[in-house]
């Protein structure tokens, strides 16, 4: 009697025993997941917003030397004379621009166009089937004119990759005569905000206002707008901040920044199952 009654205190000092380290342990365990993805997000919050600020001055750097070029006599001659290609006047004007390129790596093409002709450095035969005026860049600056814009991602002709373009219309008096854009390929891009270490197997990316991938590990230059992710960022009014959100089977975490200028959003995609490994961990040792 005596040896039954004392395994079953023994039983029931066990059991609350597990029961007490049981709990500890879930209650630790969510503890460090919650503290984990707000340290996360503190920090991807700063991070983003510099990256931010980094892309918009490196699109500034190209804006102020398109207005520049826009307004330079040089180029509003050079829409009076002979641009055939390898003329004395094309030779002339071309210097100009392929000193654009040697300033601005990134760039992997410069042109000047009108409803008539494009002329591009680096020169290809093909730029004589271009219509300019059937193109975004240029429409774009048609329709708000003495403004950079920039386009979504679109497959450049000339090179086959996918490219942005800021453009600006060039203006004799009142009288638009022409447009200026600047091709950068994704690819500089991408390496750019790739070269960032987020931790936690974080991804930077960029995405537009119409939804499509500028910057993107997978979908870069692809319209991901029926993404849960990118429809709740678009969405979101707030400048800056973060969402959770579903992809299938995996939980995303996404810290974001909009740049309103240009319609972007750069933002820092986690996997949540990623931050609460550290949780998982420390639930393990404690079991």
């Amino acid at each position: 009697m005596k040896s039954s009654i004392r395994w079953r205190i023994i039983g029931i000092v066990v059991l609350i025993v597990i029961v007490g380290i049981g709990s500890l342990a879930s209650i630790s365990s969510m503890m460090i997941k919650d503290k984990t993805v707000s340290a996360v997000v503190g920090q991807s919050e700063a991070l983003v917003k510099q990256v931010s600020q980094t892309m918009d001055s490196f699109l500034q750097g190209y804006e102020n030397s398109l207005q520049s070029m826009a307004l330079s006599d040089d180029v509003k001659a050079f829409a009076m004379a002979d641009r055939s290609y390898n003329s004395a006047d094309d030779k002339v004007y071309r210097k100009q621009l392929a000193n654009f390129i040697a300033s601005y790596p990134d760039a992997s093409s410069i042109y000047f166009a009108d409803a008539t002709a494009v002329t591009i450095e680096p020169h290809f035969d093909g730029v004589k089937e271009i219509d300019a005026t059937t193109r975004a860049w240029y429409i774009n600056s048609m329709n708000n004119p003495g403004t950079v814009h920039w386009t979504s991602p679109y497959i450049d002709q000339s090179t086959g990759n996918s490219t942005i373009t800021g453009s600006i219309t060039v203006q004799d008096g009142n009288q638009i005569i022409g447009v200026i854009g600047v091709d950068i390929l994704l690819d500089s891009l991408t390496t750019m905000v790739s070269a960032i270490e987020l931790g936690y197997d974080g991804t930077p990316v960029i995405i537009d206002s119409e939804g499509v991938a500028i910057v993107h590990p997978t979908y870069a230059g692809e319209n991901i707008s029926d993404q849960d992710a990118v429809v709740k960022v678009l969405q979101a009014e707030k400048q800056s901040g973060f969402i959770q959100s579903s992809t299938g089977q995996e939980e995303q975490i996404v810290v974001y920044n909009k740049i309103p200028e240009i319609g972007w959003n750069i933002g820092a995609v986690y996997n949540e199952q990623q931050l609460n490994e550290i949780a998982k961990s420390i639930e393990k040792v404690i079991f």
